[in-house]
């Protein structure tokens, strides 16, 4: 169990463990508007003004996907976010967590898994390479 928070200055996300060890710190140059763990995954999603990102514990971070106006997150579920807008109405944003997934297979030493998402997923042959030799 992890628990993932953002600084009171906002830019920043800490990973922390239930024992509140901190586990990694990450910082953004834009402020963090809301974020949220994955129920089914451990991957704590969060939103910028412009973006949906990704932290693992280990401090692995990405960007999921680009917005179209800022959304605050309140549950996040494999592959979608459940958000309020500013005008408080509820939106449901689709993601592609596929990035995140294949590093947390990689860090858990999941093989058969990196290697069945090597062949039948959309990660970019760069990003593949990229992870595997830091991870490896």
């Amino acid at each position: 169990m992890y628990i993932g928070s953002w600084r009171r200055s906002y830019l920043g996300i800490t990973i922390a463990s239930r024992d509140l060890e901190q586990l990694c710190s990450v910082s953004e140059t834009v402020r963090v508007k809301s974020g949220a763990w994955d129920s089914c995954n451990r991957i704590f999603l969060y939103t910028t003004l412009n973006h949906v990102k990704y932290c693992l514990a280990n401090g692995d971070t990405g960007i999921i996907r680009t917005l179209d106006v800022p959304v605050y997150i309140t549950k996040a579920h494999q592959k979608q976010l459940y958000c309020l807008d500013r005008e408080y109405k509820i939106r449901i944003i689709s993601v592609d967590n596929t990035e995140a997934l294949f590093k947390l297979a990689l860090e858990d030493k999941n093989y058969p898994e990196v290697m069945n998402m090597i062949k039948h997923s959309r990660l970019c042959g760069r990003a593949i390479i990229a992870v595997s030799y830091t991870h490896l």
